[in-house]
């Protein structure tokens, strides 16, 4: 009797994930970070829509007194922010007095996600108005004629009159917020002001900080 010897060789060839991460772009794209993991796929229903990524072993939150860390690819996520203005026209009226400003203020309300703050500023500013302000108060001090606007609430960037000009910071928030914001428009002639109609038009702009 002949006995036959089968050997079998097994190669168990293991792939473990490891983290890759960078920056891409081109000209049309950006692509912020990515990440070769176990998986991850996108899941849609009706109403709902779940971005899932697994194996990472690092992701989650790490908080000191000055920093944060956003470990893990869905951390790079824009968050979702919203912008209400309360009154997006306002007037201020015929400006009769040299001495007392005309002034309208409206609400603006920006909430950020759960991962980042905010910020609102001014976009950008078109039409004709009066002088803008540079001593910090619309009250004429001098007899100048004088626009600007001052911002209220808790996360408001300055406590006195500026002048209105894209770039302006209005409000910033470094951690998560649902806030509001009162921008209160102010002017003030002088005897030299030319009669006649003045408007303008603002952009406000509401962005995260991640």
């Amino acid at each position: 009797m002949k006995r036959v010897l089968i050997s079998a060789l097994v190669i168990v060839v293991v792939f473990f994930a490891q983290r890759s991460w960078g920056a891409m772009s081109s000209t049309n794209y950006y692509i912020y970070a990515d990440i070769i993991s176990v998986g991850g796929v996108l899941s849609t229903s009706t109403s709902y829509g779940l971005q899932d990524t697994v194996g990472e072993s690092f992701a989650g939150f790490v908080t000191s007194s000055s920093y944060e860390i956003k470990g893990g690819y869905q951390a790079m996520d824009n968050n979702e922010i919203s912008l209400i203005v309360s009154d997006a026209s306002l007037s201020l009226g015929s400006l009769v007095n040299y001495t007392a400003s005309s002034t309208a203020s409206t609400t603006v309300s920006v909430s950020s996600g759960p991962n980042s703050g905010f910020s609102l500023s001014i976009g950008g500013v078109t039409g004709s108005i009066l002088s803008n302000v540079d001593d910090g108060a619309v009250d004429g001090d001098g007899g100048s004629e004088e626009y600007g606007v001052s911002v209220t609430g808790i996360n408001a960037t300055y406590a006195d009159d500026r002048s209105v000009v894209a770039g302006r910071s209005l409000a910033f928030s470094a951690l998560p917020a649902s806030s509001d914001t009162v921008l209160t428009f102010k002017a003030i002639r002088n005897a030299g002001t030319v009669p006649g109609a003045y408007s303008q038009s603002i952009t406000l702009i509401a962005s995260a900080n991640f």
